[in-house]
């Protein structure tokens, strides 16, 4: 008798702390970070009209740098690093 009354006794705190559990991993998945937006590569194109086999044509930049890239419009092909400022021939 005396195992009946304290399993009695512990029952609705099982309970209780079941019930708890589930309302906290609930609201945890409400308040979950979502995962970051694929990346989307960069493209760029040759705006110089000095070179007609390659002006206007979009490349997508190399993985390696998606976002810092421009277009070697004598080679005709992407190219990773910053555009230099006294460049004649890099125009992306």
């Amino acid at each position: 008798m005396k195992t009946m009354s304290s399993l009695l006794l512990w029952l609705p705190f099982l309970i209780v702390s079941s019930v708890m559990e589930s309302l906290v991993t609930s609201q945890l998945s409400l308040f979950a970070i979502p995962p970051p937006p694929p990346l989307i590569p960069k493209q760029v194109r040759c705006r110089s009209p000095l070179f007609p086999s390659c002006f206007g044509q979009w490349h997508t930049c190399p993985t390696d740098c998606r976002k810092d890239c421009y277009i070697d419009c004598v080679s005709c092909k992407p190219v990773c690093g910053k555009l230099l400022p006294r460049s004649n021939h890099f125009l992306g």
